[in-house]
């Protein structure tokens, strides 16, 4: 019964505040390692969650972000989890809303196996893309320095994002 009434007050707390949470589905792809001269061309699909504050011409906001894993051609393999925090640019904030992102947060390695050690650290992140009603698309290039088996790197990636506002 305390969960259940917890929860109600948290939904109704988001509704109070005008918080815009949305459920996205990333698709990750042009995975590429720098110093290792590597490449993830496949797709992977993940899902996401952000909430969000609207303040005019700028949007700022939080969220999450579960990817499925990258594949080195060593055998080796990790899935990423993002979390992160965003900042838009609302080009014209009308019905149709075009915007810049920036998103800067953490990444770390869940599921990883063949690694002798894998570090991961911050990650920053910029692109753009469209609100429309309750739906949103964004195209993102990112920037992650990672630490594999002692060498550090520069793993960058574009994603492609569709997501629905769910309340």
């Amino acid at each position: 019964m305390k969960k259940t009434l917890i929860l109600f007050i948290l939904l109704m707390g988001v509704q109070a505040y005008a918080l815009d949470i949305t459920l996205r589905l990333p698709v990750s792809t042009n995975t590429a390692f720098q110093k290792l001269n590597e490449t993830d061309n496949s797709a992977r699909v993940g899902i996401g969650l952000e909430a969000g504050q609207d303040l005019i011409t700028f949007s700022i906001g939080a969220g999450m972000e579960w990817d499925k894993s990258i594949s080195l051609s060593t055998g080796e393999k990790f899935a990423p989890r993002l979390t992160y925090g965003y900042l838009k640019y609302n080009l014209f904030p009308v019905a149709f809303k075009p915007y810049l992102v920036g998103k800067y947060g953490y990444m770390s390695a869940y599921s990883k196996s063949g690694f002798t050690s894998l570090d991961t650290s911050t990650f920053w992140g910029m692109g753009l893309g469209i609100d429309i009603f309750n739906s949103q698309g964004e195209l993102l290039y990112t920037n992650y320095p990672v630490t594999i088996n002692g060498t550090k790197d520069t793993m960058t990636m574009i994603t492609l994002a569709l997501g629905i506002k769910i309340f």
